[in-house]
């Protein structure tokens, strides 16, 4: 019998697939992205991340990697749809822009930043184009003038990749996002043959896949995932029932209470309901 493969596509899993010491396939893939030839990469700023993944469950696991000329490149895995992802693209995108900053630096001195985000699910503000990679850039409405490439974001849904395969599409990018969205296909073999970056890389991953650590961390980001998903459906079904009824924050607070009953944690019901930590609190303390 085989041995299962942990998903490359859970952050986790991908953050420790292309961390330090695989700079091979990190700057393969990465290289299939931007549609540049990478000399060097450095890994170093993700050491400690899967360290500090144990101490806070829910938290998200961006690749960052420096590039040729001390570009930076961040790169973030999401299963789900969140919503506003645009904005959190732009504030991380931005952030890392506005870090590099120290007091007497010139801004000369500032080096591009490029964020890639692989979504395993459509967009909706992209829902009319049936390219699953599109790039993105500051431009002028009227001229189609690039104002800077000092930031830049690649978008790729996996669905639209999965549609593409479909249909007979064959490219280096397609392959790479096969194997993430599933090892175990058949034609990841095939792909194989010809891409040695991804037999390493699926050599990697049969290694890492038996790490037990990482195994437990699996395990607790899948129920993370699935307390989240199962909240915002309660929280959609039941706001929707007690708006009907009563007022906004009596929905809110009704919505609150089913988490409560549901172990959601205070932080992710704070988040669903926009009620304080206080009323929380109350409402815990009132419901025991």
């Amino acid at each position: 019998m085989e041995k299962e493969l942990l998903p490359p596509k859970m952050d986790i899993v991908f953050q420790a697939l292309f961390r330090k010491g695989n700079e091979t396939i990190t700057k393969a893939f990465i290289s299939e992205i931007i549609g540049k030839n990478i000399q060097k990469i450095e890994l170093d700023k993700n050491k400690n991340l899967l360290r500090e993944y144990a101490k806070d469950k829910m938290g998200i696991l961006d690749l960052i990697a420096i590039l040729d000329d001390g570009v930076i490149c961040n790169i973030e895995v999401q299963l789900s749809d969140n919503k506003d992802i645009e904005k959190r693209i732009l504030y991380y995108n931005g952030k890392a822009y506005s870090q590099q900053m120290l007091v007497g630096d010139k801004y000369k001195d500032l080096n591009q930043t490029i964020s890639i985000v692989i979504l395993d699910y459509n967009l909706k503000k992209l829902m009319d184009i049936q390219e699953a990679h599109t790039i993105w850039h500051i431009r002028e409405d009227n001229n189609n003038i690039k104002l800077t490439d000092v930031l830049e974001i690649h978008i790729i849904e996996i669905p639209k990749v999965r549609e593409m395969k479909a249909k007979g599409s064959k490219n280096a990018l397609i392959d790479w996002i096969t194997f993430l969205d599933n090892p175990n296909q058949k034609e990841v073999s095939e792909i194989m043959k010809t891409n040695k970056e991804i037999q390493e890389a699926m050599e990697k991953l049969e290694e890492i896949s038996s790490d037990e650590e990482l195994m437990r961390l699996v395990e607790l980001r899948r129920k993370a995932i699935l307390d989240e998903n199962q909240a915002k459906y309660a929280a959609r079904v039941v706001g929707r029932e007690e708006g009907r009824k009563e007022g906004r924050k009596e929905a809110k607070v009704e919505v609150a209470k089913k988490l409560l009953k549901m172990n959601i944690e205070l932080e992710k019901i704070i988040e669903i309901t926009e009620l304080t930590k206080e009323e929380l609190e109350k409402l815990t303390m009132e419901e025991n």
